[in-house]
């Protein structure tokens, strides 16, 4: 097998393996579906809106934006949090959605 396409392969798996990750807990999913429903946000609203520590949500937004979901800029004092292809992570919940349903 050519040794490129084996690096490929490889990179890919690691970055899907990170996308998983961040889709597979339950806080993430509420900071995303949030972000989705209202936009941009910034983390101390986030904690408050979701009764979490600000701490455990900032955590929850790096796994998020190392999986390339979110990004995040400073605004003011603010760390604000966004998605990053809204369309794409719509796309991606109505495929689970639809899973879910053949599946079951």
């Amino acid at each position: 097998m050519n040794k490129n396409i084996n690096k490929i392969a490889i990179k890919n798996i690691e970055s899907k393996s990170k996308l998983f990750k961040a889709f597979g807990d339950e806080t993430r999913l509420r900071i995303l579906e949030y972000l989705l429903s209202y936009g941009d946000e910034c983390i101390c609203r986030l904690a408050n809106k979701l009764n979490k520590d600000q701490s455990t949500i900032f955590r929850h937004i790096q796994v998020l934006k190392e999986a390339g979901v979110v990004i995040t800029n400073k605004e003011n004092k603010e760390l604000r949090c966004s998605l990053k292809n809204r369309k794409r992570l719509i796309d991606f919940f109505e495929f689970v959605t639809n899973c879910q349903s053949k599946c079951s």
